[in-house]
């Protein structure tokens, strides 16, 4: 049982008895001071409340690095809990109506809340993802009181030319996204593609226009993340100087039929490595993609292998994200990804922990120090009764935790 002795006021929290997470992947034996929300281990002053840890195991909190379901006030409380009960303060909704989510400031990015970033809407090519997507749950009155016809300007935008580029760079700026999304969907078939009926809803930017707007991103100060299906859009985005993946290809179907056609290679994967851009693979949504058709999920599922593989041999940072939604019950997190990932075998515990604590909350607040338990940093962090290196389970028993000097969950 965690022994606590409080006074009035508590501003100086003194952690002893904790087994601290270290940069090198281990954990020592340390106590640390939390004083107005930053960590201090060379404070020499009296505490205002001392917590005795009893060997329990003290992590930097987690992140979802790609989750729409922070995207309207309804339903706000419960998603907030959700993603905090899993031990997760920080996330990124890379497009949402920027009108629906005017009221939810109050509740979000403060000391002891959930942190979220968001890009608004994105950047596809006129019939693009996710224009049929939006088009569809407009009609069913999900962004109600908008319609479908309200659409373009504020779920996305529209850049065929450069005329649109210049037209309504100011106004995408000016709603002041967190950064920047784009769709990039098979673009060395974007002008096969067009006007095809076919692919309504299939395709993204031109490469022509994905490359104006990542260097126009650049110049505003914002960073570009990018949808990709395929291994050419892959390509792209690292040709182009993106900054994240925000899916590894094949990730979901095979639209071309060829499985070639979303295999990465290793000349693209090592430039975007050199270049420090960061993938968040979404793996863990494929099992539902397929759910009554077992050859092509198990082919799915070898090809995810052989690029994650590539990923990882070249040392490419990978961001913990699940794509989860609004209107799931239960809300799925990166809790999902990170358990898919393991217990697959695409990473060790280690490796995970590293991705989904320090680099994930690094890649989306990298003006902030977080992710790490140091001197100076934000004390922010999670308390586990076990050793999370022992067991993916461990992970999901957040014991005790605290958001920049707040406490967000305490035992009775």
């Amino acid at each position: 049982m965690v022994s606590i002795t409080i006074s009035a006021f508590s501003q100086n929290y003194k952690f002893i008895n904790g087994n601290v997470y270290q940069s090198d992947g281990g954990f020592e034996r340390k106590a640390f001071h939390v004083i107005d929300g930053v960590f201090s281990f060379n404070f020499s002053g009296e505490a205002d409340t001392i917590i005795d840890l009893s060997g329990r195991y003290v992590l930097p909190p987690f992140a979802d690095g790609h989750h729409h379901g922070i995207n309207t006030l309804v339903g706000l409380d419960e998603k907030i809990q959700t993603f905090l009960d899993d031990g997760i303060f920080y996330v990124r909704n890379p497009n949402v109506i920027k009108e629906r989510i005017s009221g939810i400031a109050d509740y979000i990015n403060d000391a002891g809340q959930l942190d979220v970033v968001f890009s608004n809407g994105g950047l596809t090519s006129s019939g693009g993802h996710p224009v049929r997507l939006h088009e569809m749950l407009a009609k069913r009155g999900v962004f109600s009181p908008f319609t479908a016809a309200d659409m373009e300007g504020i779920a996305y935008h529209i850049i065929d030319s450069e005329e649109d580029l210049q037209n309504k760079w100011d106004y995408i700026v000016s709603r002041k996204p967190d950064f920047i999304k784009i769709f990039l969907l098979h673009s060395n078939r974007h002008e096969e593609m067009k006007d095809n009926p076919k692919y309504y809803g299939r395709r993204g930017l031109s490469p022509k226009m994905a490359k104006r707007i990542v260097k126009k991103a650049h110049k505003s100060g914002l960073k570009v993340y990018a949808h990709v299906e395929s291994a050419a859009d892959f390509d792209l985005g690292v040709s182009i100087g993106i900054d994240g993946f925000m899916h590894m290809p094949g990730y979901s179907y095979f639209l071309s039929g060829n499985e070639e056609d979303y295999r990465l290679s290793e000349k693209s994967v090592k430039k975007a490595a050199n270049k420090g851009i960061v993938v968040n693979p979404t793996l863990a949504v494929t099992p539902r993609m397929h759910p009554a058709d077992s050859k092509k999920l198990n082919g799915v599922i070898n090809l995810q292998k052989a690029n994650f593989e590539v990923l990882m041999k070249h040392g490419v940072p990978i961001i913990i994200g699940s794509d989860g939604i609004s209107g799931q019950n239960p809300m799925r997190t990166a809790m999902e990804e990170a358990k898919y990932l393991v217990d697959n075998g695409f990473l060790s515990l280690q490796e995970l922990i590293k991705f989904w604590s320090v680099v994930t909350p690094q890649d989306m607040f990298p003006k902030r120090k977080i992710g790490e338990i140091k001197e100076g940093y934000e004390g922010s962090f999670l308390v586990f009764d076990q050793n999370p290196l022992e067991s993916i389970d461990y992970l999901d028993q957040v014991y005790l935790s605290m958001k920049q000097g707040v406490f967000v969950n305490q035992p009775e």
